[in-house]
C-alpha cells in the first residue's frame, strides 16, 4: 500500500474514534425521559412462585437442587453445520407436555440458561438448548475468544433451523407443542425464524429481543456511517469502540443485572470456563446486526406464531420504539412491559421472575387449550 492509502486509513480511523467518542457521550448524556410503550399490558406482580431458588442462597442451590436435577435429564452433543461443530444441550421433563427451544443472547451461551431449563423442566417442559457459533463450547471464526464476529446473520438463523429440525422436532411426541424463547440478540434471530418458518413453533416468547439496538441520541443513520467507516478503514474485525478483551473484572453496578447473586454465580463460572468469557463484537457483527434489524421490521408481516414481547422497563440495549413497530405489523404478538425489570430478563431477582415465569406458563398452557390470547396495542408518550 501507498503512503496516500496509509494517510486516508489513518484519517479514517481517526475520524473513526471521533465519531465512536461523540455516540458515546450523547449515550451518557440522554434524559432519562426516554419514550416508553403506552397501552402495552404491564406485568403485574404476584406471590412468588413456589419452585423459585432462594435468592440468599442462590450458587448453593444451584449446585445442590438444580445442576443434579438436570444432570439426571440432560443429553449433550455437537450439531455439524457447515465448518462449524455446535455444541448442545438437552433435557427432557418427566412426562413432557411440550418442549421449549431456548435461543442465548450476545455473548451469552447455554450456560446462563439452566436455571430457566430447571424451572420449565419443574413445570413439565423439555428444553433444548445451543451456543450460536462464536460462544460458548461452539466453533469459533477467530482465536480470540472474547470476541464474536460473523458476517450477517443467516448464518445464525440457519443453524437454529437446522437445530430445530435435525435434534428437536424429531424427538416430539404426538401433540407435544413446540416453543421458542428467544432472550436479546437471540430474540432477533428467533423473530428472523419466525418470519422464514410461520408454521414451526406453537408459540413463542420474545425477551427483550434485539428488534433493533438502542444508540440512545445517536442516529441510527450515523451508527451506520460509523460502520461504514470501519470497514473502510480496514477494521471491520476490530472490537467495535468502547469493547474488548474479557478484563475479569466485577462490576454488578455496571451490568444488566438486577439479581447480584445471580450476576455473582455467572461472573465465577467465566472466572472458571475461558470459553464462555465472549465480551465483544467487531464491526462485522454490528453491521450484520444492523443489517438483520432492518429486515426483522420490514419483514414483520410474516410472523403469525403467537408470541409474548417482553420489555424491560430500564432496557438500555434494544429499542422499545422498533418493538412496538415489530408488533404492529405481526399477526400476533401482545408487548407485555417489566417495571423496573433490566435488560436481562431471564436472570432477574425474584420479584420480577415471580410474574415473568408466571406469565409464561399461562401463556403456553393456553396454547395448548387452543385459547385465543391475541392483542397488542402499542404507542408512546
Amino acid at each position: 500500500m501507498g503512503m496516500e492509502g496509509c494517510f486516508v486509513k489513518g484519517s479514517t480511523k481517526k475520524l473513526l474514534g471521533l465519531t465512536a467518542s461523540v455516540a458515546a457521550l450523547t449515550y451518557v448524556l440522554r434524559s432519562g425521559r426516554r419514550k416508553t410503550p403506552m397501552e402495552t399490558q404491564v406485568l403485574e406482580p404476584r406471590e412468588p412462585l413456589p419452585f423459585l431458588l432462594d435468592e440468599g442462597d442462590f450458587a448453593n442451590q444451584m449446585r445442590t437442587l438444580a445442576l443434579p436435577y438436570l444432570e439426571k435429564r440432560k443429553e449433550t452433543g455437537y450439531l455439524p453445520s457447515g465448518r462449524a461443530r455446535l455444541y448442545y444441550e438437552r433435557y427432557q421433563a418427566d412426562n413432557s407436555r411440550g418442549r421449549v427451544v431456548i435461543v442465548h443472547g450476545f455473548t451469552s451461551g447455554v450456560h446462563e440458561f439452566r436455571e430457566l431449563a430447571y424451572y420449565f423442566l419443574k413445570n413439565g417442559y423439555s428444553v433444548d438448548m445451543m451456543d450460536h457459533r462464536g460462544h460458548g463450547l461452539s466453533s469459533r471464526e477467530v482465536e480470540d475468544l472474547s470476541k464474536v464476529t460473523v458476517s450477517t446473520f443467516d448464518v445464525y438463523v440457519s443453524d437454529l433451523k437446522r437445530f430445530v429440525e435435525t435434534v428437536v422436532k424429531p424427538s416430539l411426541a404426538p401433540g407435544e407443542k413446540l416453543f421458542i424463547l428467544g432472550h436479546s440478540m437471540g430474540g432477533g434471530i428467533t423473530a428472523m425464524l419466525l418470519e422464514q418458518e410461520q408454521h414451526l413453533f406453537d408459540g413463542a416468547i420474545l425477551v427483550a429481543p434485539m428488534v433493533q439496538l438502542d444508540f440512545g441520541k445517536m442516529p441510527p443513520q450515523l451508527a451506520a456511517m460509523v460502520v461504514r467507516l470501519a470497514h473502510y478503514a480496514g477494521a471491520a474485525q476490530d472490537y467495535v469502540s468502547g469493547y474488548g478483551a474479557y478484563d475479569h473484572v466485577y462490576d454488578f453496578q455496571g451490568s444488566n443485572y438486577d439479581s447480584e447473586p445471580r450476576y455473582r454465580y455467572m461472573y465465577e463460572l467465566l472466572e472458571a470456563e475461558p470459553r464462555y468469557c465472549t465480551s465483544g463484537g467487531t464491526y462485522a457483527w454490528l453491521a450484520a446486526a444492523m443489517a438483520a434489524s432492518e429486515r426483522i421490521r420490514k419483514e414483520a408481516g410474516r410472523c403469525v406464531t403467537p408470541a409474548l414481547l417482553f420489555q424491560a422497563e430500564k432496557d438500555r440495549m434494544v429499542s422499545a420504539r422498533a418493538h412496538c413497530e415489530f408488533a404492529a405489523e405481526a399477526a400476533d404478538v401482545t408487548i407485555i412491559t417489566v417495571p423496573g425489570a433490566k435488560h436481562n430478563l431471564p436472570f432477574a431477582s425474584n420479584r420480577v421472575l415471580s410474574p415473568f415465569l408466571g406469565r409464561i406458563l399461562e401463556f403456553f398452557q393456553s396454547l395448548g387449550e387452543s385459547a385465543d390470547i391475541s392483542g397488542k396495542n402499542c404507542g408512546f408518550s
